[in-house]
């Protein structure tokens, strides 16, 4: 699961995501819904016997009331 505020959610974001491989960089849309999955294609773990990468998913969740989010007056 991958935590953003509501403004990032509304304006879109870009965010680092820790993989088996490293720090990838995930995009997110404009307008992203709450509990939107994305997939990084070659992220995950190779399914058994096979030498094909598999996929990361990640869930975008929106975290109202997160520090980093400037609160409304």
């Amino acid at each position: 699961n991958l935590p953003i505020s509501p403004g990032e959610a509304e304006t879109g974001c870009s965010v680092d995501v820790p993989t088996l491989r490293g720090p990838r960089k995930l995009i997110v849309p404009p307008r992203t819904a709450d509990r939107t999955l994305f997939r990084i294609a070659g992220a995950g773990l190779r399914p058994h016997g096979s030498w094909h990468k598999g996929d990361q998913f990640v869930t975008v969740i929106i975290a109202p009331g997160r520090e980093d989010e400037p609160l409304e007056p």
